[in-house]
């Protein structure tokens, strides 16, 4: 490993939104890459809070590469009743709690 080559990058902790008068912060879109040898990790998380409905809704993806297979891996932990816009219309892959694999093959 040469002295300048960057192993750990992390960027994208701190997200204000404006609420009345003030400001609210939240950690939104959070990137962790991790590099080493022919390894690729990649850690995204994100927080979302909708004031009108007092709720949160959180996911977290962690992607992991090696050669030509990719292993993308999506947590989330959301209301039952999805209340937030969405482009998907009336449908939502991503209410309650669950998780989602994906393997894929890179030729």
């Amino acid at each position: 490993m040469s002295e300048k080559e960057i192993v750990i990058q992390l960027s994208g902790l701190v997200k204000k939104f404006p609420v009345g008068a003030s400001y609210f912060t939240a950690l939104n879109g959070i990137n962790l890459n991790i590099r080493r040898g022919g390894f690729l990790d990649n850690v995204s998380a994100m927080v979302f809070y909708d004031w009108r409905n007092q709720q949160f809704y959180n996911f977290i993806n962690w992607q992991h590469q090696l050669n030509s297979l990719t292993l993308y891996t999506i947590a989330y932990c959301n209301p039952t009743k999805i209340t937030i816009p969405s482009q998907m219309g009336g449908v939502s892959r991503f209410s309650g709690k669950g998780i989602q694999l994906i393997l894929t093959w890179h030729h």
